[in-house]
């Protein structure tokens, strides 16, 4: 069990520094993010197990690719995040039924594209690959599907970031994404990275996270609701909550949720809640629970940008939440927003600090759902 819950923390961990540097990358001067010689091979087995918690168990993922170590000098985290973007928006391509992702590293000998069209001498690249058996782009997108804000989703599922800030890293590391696509039949990306044929110094390869130390919860029968419409999602955070000691209970929506709170007769200490569910949002469950008198102390989490003060006018002159967490959230974190949910007070003031919460969401992402 321990070890399942490392492993998890471990991957939840990485994916919170993933979603961390989306918007952050941007605003950084050159020269300033922190490159090793690395194996792209061990990033890509990191994005592997991201990905079992963000696709569809029904879709297919295949990885391809020789034993051979694809040493590249590069931002991990940067480059971790452009394969995870190529990824995710791979899934959002796909069919609902029959959906494949390939995913390859290669060692290859290519020209670096010129921009005056002049031949080049053939270099030492590692190439990642990306395809999908999806809907493919249209002929009126690929112009404009590496431009800033461009996106054929819709407002709540893109914000047509994750391709353009994807080619800017690839480029801030000297290489270049290409791309075939066909309509009806899927898309392939390629990114070129300058290859290290002789690395001195690798970035260690073994798994150093042995997860943070965590305090158990006072008392043994402190109950927990975990509320996410996304069972894998939920499924975490009850693994986590038991490993630290709760007791857990679920709810796959909002209307779930209220009739577990108001209507079952279970105790319930604390509630972690996600905003965006279908049937009813995390925000109409909260204003519905503080319409009620119910003063239940709520953590709210979310992969996008929450106003705190919606939540204060939410709360309607009762408690308002005792945290807001960006997802993905670590052990850790989690640990300590639902141990100052438990333990912690509340009063119809303040449950949780406001301009903390103002200054962590200038800096928080758009891109994770």
């Amino acid at each position: 069990m321990r070890d399942k819950l490392q492993n998890a923390n471990h991957a939840t961990t990485r994916a919170a520094e993933l979603v961390k540097s989306l918007l952050g990358y941007s605003r950084r001067s050159n020269g300033t993010s922190i490159r090793k010689t690395t194996n792209l091979k061990r990033l890509l087995a990191d994005v592997q197990n991201l990905l079992k918690h963000s696709v569809d168990p029904r879709v297919t993922i295949q990885m391809r690719g020789g034993m051979d170590a694809s040493y590249v000098t590069a931002d991990a985290t940067q480059i971790e995040q452009v394969m995870l973007n190529l990824c995710l928006n791979a899934r959002d391509a796909l069919p609902a039924d029959k959906g494949v992702i390939e995913i390859a590293v290669e060692n290859v000998t290519h020209q670096k594209p010129s921009a005056t069209g002049a031949p080049a001498e053939a270099s030492d690249f590692v190439m990642l690959v990306v395809r999908d058996n999806g809907h493919g782009i249209s002929e009126e997108h690929r112009g404009r599907i590496f431009e800033p804000f461009f996106t054929t989703k819709s407002s709540t599922t893109g914000t047509g970031l994750g391709l353009s800030t994807a080619q800017d890293i690839v480029r801030e590391h000297g290489g270049w994404v290409e791309f075939d696509s066909e309509v009806g039949r899927g898309t392939e990306f390629r990114v070129f990275l300058p290859r290290v044929l002789n690395p001195e110094q690798v970035e260690d390869e073994g798994p150093v996270d042995n997860g943070p130390t965590v305090n158990a919860p006072a008392g043994a029968q402190t109950t927990i609701l975990v509320v996410d419409d996304e069972a894998p999602v939920r499924s975490i955070a009850m693994n986590m909550l038991a490993f630290l000691g709760y007791r857990v209970l679920e709810a796959g929506d909002g209307q779930q949720a209220l009739d577990i709170l108001l209507r079952s007769g279970e105790k319930i200490d604390a509630v972690l809640l996600d905003i965006y569910m279908p049937k009813l949002s995390g925000r109409d469950t909260f204003k519905e629970l503080r319409a009620v008198g119910n003063d239940v102390p709520v953590v709210v989490c979310s992969g996008f940008v929450i106003d705190p003060d919606e939540f204060m006018i939410l709360s309607q002159g009762h408690p308002p939440p005792v945290d807001i967490m960006l997802k993905p959230y670590s052990l850790d974190g989690l640990s300590k927003a639902l141990a100052k949910a438990v333990q912690k007070p509340l009063d119809r003031e303040s449950a949780f600090d406001l301009t903390a919460s103002r200054s962590q969401m200038a800096q928080a992402p758009m891109l994770v759902s």
